[in-house]
């Protein structure tokens, strides 16, 4: 049975699943006991009439790679939609906000960012691509998927650097939200990663702060990897004297505190820190898996 729980919420999905895909014994004897069974252990939950598909063990694989797949296609389509809009002069959210209103499409997965990451959708489409081309039949859709995603986490460094009147050598950027997703301490392939690297190669001090941080050993992952950032334990230690402020996490705590400003994102965060004591926002962070 694959995995289909989400990185911290892995209690909830439990009891709460969407649906559960199993692969039955290949022995008739064996397949007839595993399904009394697995249907037994779930049968309290039926009360939802939640559905559980028995399959083969191929199809039980491409339904979760498919699944993943189908999800992280989402996200990269709004994430260029939202480029889109930026030269269009029109508002991301709203678009998102119109298609996502039709129950064919859904609004889930819909909120622009800086790409996905995590340990589920860049390893199951990198696995799907893999497995079509082993099958000669190629997921070109998918593999557009996965360049641009990766395409999209080295520019947002470029966006930060454009926003501060292009160069950030010497100058101090703030960084909310460091995991791929809230919730969590997972750094796996997390978009922070690619947008830190840049921001120091291209001089700037990076202070960062991350909602996990109040748990000593939550942001282990995130020191090793980026021994170079300035960890704080507070939003607001992090966001003073910033020349910039990027949400890359798209956390409840940080949206709050950092609420969307009509200020151009030109806008330094020490300007705005000095006229309201709310920094400005020059990034957004990802949809959460």
């Amino acid at each position: 049975m694959p995995s289909m729980c989400r990185s911290a919420h892995v209690g909830t999905n439990a009891l709460h699943f969407i649906y559960v895909y199993l692969k039955p014994a290949c022995r008739s004897d064996e397949k007839l006991v595993s399904r009394e069974v697995m249907t037994e252990i779930y049968r309290l939950l039926y009360l939802n009439q939640l559905p559980i598909l028995f399959t083969s063990r191929r199809t039980a694989e491409l339904t979760k790679y498919a699944a993943n797949a189908f999800l992280a296609t989402k996200i990269t389509f709004i994430n260029e939609i939202a480029d889109l809009c930026e030269k269009a002069g029109a508002d991301v959210q709203d678009v998102a906000r119109g298609i996502g209103l039709d129950n064919r499409i859904g609004g889930k997965f819909l909120h622009a960012g800086p790409g996905y990451g995590g340990s589920c959708f860049p390893k199951d489409t990198l696995a799907l691509i893999k497995t079509a081309q082993n099958c000669e039949a190629p997921m070109r859709i998918v593999e557009t998927v996965v360049a641009v995603n990766e395409a999209r986490k080295r520019g947002m460094a470029g966006r930060v650097i454009a926003a501060c009147g292009g160069s950030v050598a010497g100058k101090k950027i703030a960084i909310l939200g460091l995991a791929f997703k809230p919730n969590t301490d997972d750094m796996r392939d997390a978009p922070s990663l690619d947008i830190v690297a840049a921001l120091a190669a291209a001089g700037a001090h990076v202070k960062a702060h991350d909602p996990q941080s109040h748990d000593p050993q939550s942001m282990e992952q995130a020191r090793a990897l980026m021994p170079e950032v300035e960890y704080c334990s507070d939003a607001y230690l992090c966001a003073p004297g910033a020349d910039a402020l990027v949400i890359v996490t798209e956390t409840a705590r940080c949206r709050r505190r950092f609420p969307r400003r009509p200020e151009p994102p030109a806008a330094t965060a020490k300007e705005l820190h000095s006229a309201d004591k709310s920094p400005c926002r020059v990034g957004d962070g990802p949809a959460t898996p």
